[in-house]
């Protein structure tokens, strides 16, 4: 499943190495697009995102890593009140010659994983 959703604000910070970046951004519960408005409805309703009760959802990264020529972002997800570690692949689209990411269509799917954390 694709979608999209607001981003009303977030931090991305680029460092020499990838180590040195992070990620931080938070999204309104009410803005998932998945394009199709009955899984919508039920995305954003109690069994799963309950926006009435969290609209908004953040993730903000706790490290960047670089291995065999793959990236990988772990960090923390907010959603319903509840934060869990994650991790999850990245693909770099380019890089534009003043250094800004280049718009464009993602590479693939993101796969990741989660566990609840304690605190």
């Amino acid at each position: 499943m694709r979608g999209s959703c607001t981003l009303p604000s977030g931090t991305l910070t680029v460092g020499n190495e990838p180590a040195q970046s992070s990620v931080r951004a938070e999204i309104h519960t009410t803005s998932v697009d998945t394009r199709n408005d009955e899984r919508d409805r039920h995305i954003r309703d109690a069994d799963f995102l309950d926006c009435g009760s969290h609209p908004t959802a953040s993730f903000q990264s706790s490290r960047i890593r670089t291995k065999d020529g793959r990236h990988t972002i772990e960090g923390h997800l907010t959603l319903r009140g509840q934060t869990c570690s994650v991790r999850f692949d990245l693909f770099l689209l380019g890089v534009d010659t003043d250094q800004q990411a280049v718009p464009g269509r993602d590479s693939g799917p993101i796969p990741g994983s989660a566990a609840p954390t304690s605190g």
